[in-house]
């Protein structure tokens, strides 16, 4: 019988063909996209473009577009510690030993304006900051694992600090003023214990050398974890829109990754429903409703779309 006409003739089996990465998947998308600018287009996109390709990495959990990215803060919200603590003063009304009323000044320890510029702010994709330790589930690879009940701080050796300072403190205004101290990171206390901060997340970027499932792991130096919330995923191809799971990346390799180059940024564009020709006129419209705001709502609508649900496919 005669051989198939695509058999090798050395009676190996044809090598498949190679993986086309991601990079060159919008780089291709994103060529004739720029071609297709007319001049006052292509002038408009060169002067826009690399304001807003900045925030935009190309990772290995994907692009990774974090829109208020900063080395010098440590998460999302755009402050220092510094800040965060002065903005936390405040004043309390009390009364002296004599009845007499009094207004005390009080200082946030550093501890408090930390839970502010520090702690990751919320679990929405673009946001950054770090955690305390996080439940290993399962190791996928040597930067990539399952975790679970991300905790944001230790809220037993809160609650034993807090009680230590309650009971040395006399007096009614006394307890009050503790309270205060401690009323932010009480409040991460509150929102570790939310839903989503317990299901399963994934992790993309940290070493999982030693890890073991079951395993609480507080970082490779015991400070915690850096993280930005990355994208979100379907954990498989029978997977419901409920399923959705957040991808997480470390900070350190976001930091570290190239941005993308022009044609990559144009199919990036095209990825998350807009155009090279769009950009500029979508920028000018956001200015009319909000200057100050302009910026900060293109930056949004450069993060990764949310997974199709099954039955849209």
């Amino acid at each position: 019988m005669d051989a198939p006409v695509d058999s090798d003739p050395s009676g190996q089996e044809p090598e498949a063909a190679p993986e086309v990465s991601l990079a060159e998947v919008l780089r291709e998308q994103g060529r004739p996209a720029l071609a297709e600018l007319d001049r006052v287009e292509r002038s408009a996109w060169r002067a826009i473009w690399p304001r807003f390709v900045t925030v935009c990495r190309m990772t290995e959990a994907g692009v990774v577009c974090l829109p208020t990215y900063a080395r010098r803060y440590d998460n999302s919200t755009g402050r220092t510690v510094a800040a965060a603590r002065a903005s936390l003063s405040a004043s309390l009304v009390g009364q002296d030993e004599y009845g007499r009323e009094v207004r005390y000044g009080i200082d946030a320890p550093l501890a408090e304006g930390q839970a502010l510029a520090r702690t990751i702010p919320d679990l929405d994709v673009g946001s950054y900051g770090w955690v305390e330790s996080v439940v290993v589930e399962r190791v996928l690879g040597e930067a990539d694992m399952l975790v679970s009940e991300v905790r944001l701080i230790d809220d037993e050796a809160l609650r034993a600090e807090k009680q230590r300072e309650r009971d040395a403190a006399s007096g009614r205004t006394e307890r009050e003023v503790v309270d205060f101290r401690f009323e932010r990171r009480e409040e991460l206390i509150r929102r570790q214990r939310d839903r989503g901060y317990r299901r399963t997340m994934r992790v993309v970027g940290v070493s999982t050398l030693g890890l073991v499932p079951d395993q609480r792991y507080a970082g490779p130096d015991g400070r915690g974890l850096q993280l930005a919330i990355a994208r979100l995923e379907l954990p498989g191809e029978d997977a419901r829109a409920s399923d959705r799971r957040r991808v997480l990346l470390a900070v350190d390799r976001f930091a570290a990754a190239p941005r993308l180059d022009e044609a990559q940024f144009a199919g990036w564009l095209i990825e998350v429903g807009l155009s090279p020709s769009e950009l500029s006129p979508q920028y000018r419209a956001a200015r009319q409703l909000d200057r100050d705001q302009a910026e900060a709502r293109i930056f949004r609508l450069l993060l990764p779309p949310e997974p199709a649900r099954p039955e849209e496919d």
